[in-house]
């Protein structure tokens, strides 16, 4: 499991950046945002924010380090899935998908590492990769197409 140091909440209202703030939100640059312990406490922000007017609202898991990362949305998530089921041999008519060529994929950008799911070894087409939100991710999917066996 990766470990976090809580779950901000950041979106928009009236053009300008915001964030949540206990049971409220405020511009940024004012009070400090506030850290979630829980997805749960960050998801209650989130419909908060959306409910007083804000756009583009979404969570973001904060590393020890500080680094801010998105999680996905719905329907993000659900695209992720989708994909993944598509890319297994029922869909496409190719053979089974073979253990050894489920591997863990990380993409070493300028900004920050970027993690994916290939189905066809280390080497995959577009179509035979899905990307995730951090490592974690990348496991739990990893497993659920190996039907729960690394």
């Amino acid at each position: 499991m990766i470990e976090s140091r809580g779950y901000l909440v950041r979106g928009f209202l009236d053009g300008g950046a915001a964030y949540a703030i206990g049971m409220e939100w405020t511009y940024e640059g004012g009070d400090p945002p506030e850290r979630y312990a829980t997805i749960d406490a960050a998801a209650a922000a989130l419909e908060r924010m959306v409910a007083t007017g804000c756009a583009d609202v979404r969570i973001f898991s904060v590393a020890p380090d500080g680094t801010e990362t998105p999680l996905p949305t719905y329907e993000e998530a659900l695209n992720a899935l989708a994909m993944a089921r598509d890319a297994t041999p029922a869909a496409t008519g190719a053979a089974a998908i073979q253990p050894g060529n489920v591997v863990i994929l990380r993409d070493v950008g300028s900004d920050r590492s970027h993690w994916s799911v290939s189905f066809d070894g280390p080497n995959p087409a577009e179509s035979r990769c899905v990307r995730c939100a951090d490592r974690g991710e990348a496991e739990k999917l990893k497993a659920i197409v190996l039907g729960g066996s690394r």
